[in-house]
């Protein structure tokens, strides 16, 4: 599996063209350095599906542990042990004392931690390569909607096959201050295995490939019953981007990642249109997103 995270951001920036921001994460608390080491103190470099992890919890509860951990792009995962990480790799041991994560594939290990991760040096102007030495740009996945909302309801879109048996879904709710002609939005990026969006009841939404015009509405206040399941679930990933406000008919975009690295960022395009009695907005939604950590998709050519 090729090396994504190698091109995804050292920084993370919002911007709005018009609106204020303020954080939405799905998990609260400080936000420590991203951490992930090999359990061997002789290497030097990450295995990719370890790479760009950090832990930023644990929780006991009776005799079972959880751990929360994060990508530093912002994907989120709760973890508990035996549950299997990607493909081939399990979630080996959680040590609540250490608050750290070890992940195993065969006799591979690598010890996710909350300190500060080591980082591979890398020469100016150099390209992330597969062993033979290929380009590695990812695949990008991308929606284009345009769909009335009442305040509240959430559209969920995309549905992009991810690896094998998982698919990538995008969330957006409007919530609209009809006072102030005001619309805010809050946006969610999930990665989860089939089995688990059919529990949650979104198994209908599935595109086939990288451009996807499918989507679905969920009822006002459905998403925090959704999103509240999904941290129950195994193999669940979830980026909150912040929530932004924007005026009627006015553009908004929330852009993850680095300007240097298109192809690494998630952006999203929102221009919103209140209906006369502000009870509802016409919303034009374009999203484009890399995939997921993890992910066996082929590379973009």
């Amino acid at each position: 599996m090729k090396r994504f995270v190698k091109a995804i951001m050292k920084r993370v920036t919002w911007l709005a063209i018009f609106g204020l921001m303020s954080a939405a994460l799905f998990t609260t608390g400080s936000s420590p350095s991203l951490a992930a080491e090999p359990e061997s103190k002789t290497e030097t470099k990450l295995p990719d599906w370890a790479d760009g992890w950090r832990v930023s919890g644990v929780i006991r509860q009776g005799s079972k542990t959880e751990a929360s951990v994060e990508h530093r792009i912002g994907w989120k995962r709760f973890v508990r042990e035996g549950n299997e990480w990607s493909p081939g790799v399990v979630v080996d041991q959680i040590d609540a004392e250490q608050r750290t994560v070890t992940l195993r594939r065969g006799e591979q290990r690598a010890v996710l931690r909350t300190g500060a991760a080591p980082e591979i040096p890398k020469k100016a102007g150099d390209k992330p390569t597969s062993a033979a030495g290929t380009d590695t740009a990812k695949a990008s996945f991308k929606t284009s909607l345009r769909i009335r909302l009442a305040s509240g309801e959430t559209v969920v879109a995309g549905g992009w096959i991810s690896g094998p048996g998982k698919r990538t879904l995008v969330l957006g709710t409007p919530v609209i201050d009809a006072r102030n002609g005001q619309v805010m939005f809050s946006m969610q990026f999930m990665d989860a295995p089939e089995a688990v969006w059919d529990r949650l009841g979104l198994g209908n939404v599935q595109g086939d490939g990288q451009q996807s015009s499918q989507s679905s509405t969920l009822a006002a206040g459905r998403l925090d019953a959704i999103l509240n399941a999904a941290r129950n679930e195994t193999g669940v990933d979830i980026l909150s981007a912040p929530r932004i406000v924007t005026r009627d008919g006015r553009a908004a975009q929330i852009s993850i990642g680095q300007d240097s690295d298109p192809n690494g960022m998630i952006s999203v395009n929102l221009t919103p249109k209140l209906t006369p009695d502000h009870s509802a907005v016409d919303l034009s939604l374009d999203a484009r997103l890399p995939a997921p950590p993890n992910s066996d998709l082929p590379s973009a050519r």
